[in-house]
């Protein structure tokens, strides 16, 4: 019995895969197949799947009863008395692997991405805005936010929720969590999803442009750090601008970051890569604690960076 499971699967792999197993679910084949084609089909995988992972486990007639292989992982295959072991790589591990010359480059990518936006004017000519933007992405004091919604669009939906965690010499300060009475029901989605109440907004909840002063005031001048931050920064910015306040701050966001420090992921959502980096936290869909996810993660992907930085 052979089975494989894939990412990024490219379709001309995928027919040879079909040709001698059966596809049990999107990505996975399991089969009876000689150790002849086995390897040959392994073979194909390293050679076709480019950026995706692949693991294939088959029987053998060792202690375990089976054997695995692995391409594109960054877990580890160990030999522990005569077992094979997959071992979870810590953050000097992940560093280890990263190429310094791949890290400079996307980091300095993602420096231009942050440091200049494209605007079309009226007159449909393109000018680059510069943005305030510090050259170093590692800052030790920031505030890590995230907001609740009643939706994904900032034309129609609004906030619900604003929390965050104000991080001082990378270790939190101060946590910031409050609700937001917005006077209409809550969409059934987004209360099963968070688990606040409409009653709970009316009874717990403050008039926005309360919250928001009170939030300024947390912010202070620090940096502001969020993931996926532009969804966060557009219904943000339309609440202030709503209420006539503005703040003056810089954003800076994991998701990019993460695509630049760790480049070989396939999904970059902020459970995965809390997953992946060995970091235990519940997301739960609430303000504060996915703002002190935000914080873990940041400060993991400093670290990554830091000790590559040392080879």
């Amino acid at each position: 019995m052979i089975v494989i499971t894939l990412t990024q699967c490219p379709l001309n792999l995928r027919g040879d895969l079909t040709r001698w197993l059966f596809e049990l679910d999107t990505n996975v084949y399991v089969g009876k197949v000689s150790s002849r084609v086995r390897d040959l089909l392994w073979e194909r995988i390293v050679k076709n799947l480019k950026s995706g992972r692949a693991v294939m486990a088959y029987s053998t007639n060792n202690e375990q009863g089976f054997t695995f292989r692995t391409h594109g992982n960054t877990w580890k295959i160990e030999e522990y008395e005569g077992l094979q072991l997959m071992l979870r790589p810590n953050f000097e591990q992940i560093a280890a692997d990263i190429d310094p010359d791949t890290l400079k480059k996307g980091v300095a990518a993602l420096r231009y991405k942050h440091r200049y936006k494209v605007k079309i004017n009226k007159d449909n000519e393109t000018t680059k805005q510069l943005e305030v933007l510090t050259d170093d992405y590692w800052v030790d004091n920031y505030v890590a936010f995230d907001l609740e919604t009643t939706g994904l669009s900032v034309k129609k939906d609004c906030i619900i929720e604003i929390g965050a965690v104000k991080i001082c010499q990378g270790h939190i300060q101060a946590e910031f969590s409050k609700l937001i009475n917005i006077g209409q029901t809550l969409p059934v989605i987004i209360e099963e999803m968070t688990g606040i109440k409409s009653k709970e907004l009316v009874t717990k909840g403050e008039d926005l442009s309360y919250v928001l002063d009170d939030f300024i005031d947390f912010v202070g001048d620090n940096v502001l750090v969020a993931h996926h931050a532009d969804f966060d920064k557009n219904f943000l910015e339309k609440a202030l601008k709503k209420e006539r306040m503005h703040l003056q701050t810089t954003y800076f966001d994991t998701l990019m970051i993460a695509q630049a420090v760790l480049p070989q992921l396939v999904s970059y959502k902020l459970g995965n890569l809390l997953k992946f980096l060995n970091i235990e936290s519940k997301i739960k869909h609430r303000a504060l604690s996915d703002a002190r996810n935000v914080y873990l993660l940041y400060e993991a992907l400093k670290k990554i960076t830091i000790v590559s930085a040392k080879k």
